[in-house]
């Protein structure tokens, strides 16, 4: 079971636009009438020039690197977490994101349990290991266990008392490779990301058209739009079926 789910992962992440929620940089949205295109925005504030770019999975770790970012943190990676580490890639796959890279996990964990989190000064559950961020918060698994926990960090600022801390992890899955399996077997996300900006495109335009068709035909007019035919002139250039706004 396990060597199947390992299999299943390597074939989706060999294709970079699979490999985790967020599109690569230089992706291409077509969109019918128009064209978008995924950015960093880190390198557009920076003036870097995206390029699609067709890039390889990080490679794996060796279980001696592993052993020794266990032994600077005094933990030890589950051994779901230690086969994805060593035998598909380090990190940068998965749900959101992506997996954090091992020592990215270890930073984050040394960095969490280093100072109390909590609102009344709560050490950080030393069991466990962020495995992803997810802005605010981060997917955990238990080293004790394997399971998966979300540590829903906005929930703290509507409820920072003691049962708030408690609530604010929230199981999600008895071990890794369940709570990869939605991931797993989800559709191109580029696919959904479209469809729902062109939803949102079309409401856009057909909330325009309600308002233009609201207005007489003499205000139109004031526009410089013809009685007949200005739903065209107004947006026959995007090459949308109108009548079925």
């Amino acid at each position: 079971m396990a060597d199947e789910v390992i299999e299943r992962i390597r074939a989706r992440i060999a294709d970079p636009a699979l490999r985790t929620d967020v599109p690569p940089a230089g992706t291409v949205l077509d969109m019918g009438p128009m064209r978008i295109v995924t950015a960093n925005l880190g390198d557009m504030l920076s003036g870097v020039t995206t390029e699609t770019t067709v890039s390889a999975p990080n490679p794996t770790v060796t279980p001696a690197a592993l052993a020794e970012l266990e032994a600077r943190a005094a933990v030890r990676f589950p051994d779901q977490l230690r086969r994805l580490y060593t035998d598909v890639a380090d990190g940068g796959f998965g749900p959101h994101g992506g997996l954090l890279t091992a020592s990215q996990a270890i930073d984050a964990f040394l960095e969490l349990t280093s100072a109390p989190q909590g609102p009344d000064g709560q050490p950080w559950p030393r069991q466990l290991l962020p495995i992803t961020w997810t802005d605010p918060g981060y997917d955990c698994i238990d080293t004790s266990t394997g399971a998966v926990v979300f540590w829903d960090e906005e929930a703290l600022a509507e409820d920072d008392s003691e049962k708030g801390w408690l609530d604010s992890f929230n199981p999600e899955a008895d071990e890794l490779f369940t709570w990869l399996r939605p991931w797993l077997e989800s559709p191109d996300p580029n696919v959904a990301r479209r469809d729902a900006m062109e939803d949102a495109m079309l409401a856009g335009i057909k909330a325009s058209l309600d308002y233009w068709r609201g207005m007489s035909p003499e205000a139109r007019a004031e526009f410089g739009l013809s009685e007949q035919g200005w739903e065209q002139e107004l947006f026959g250039h995007l090459g949308i079926d109108l009548d079925r706004l």
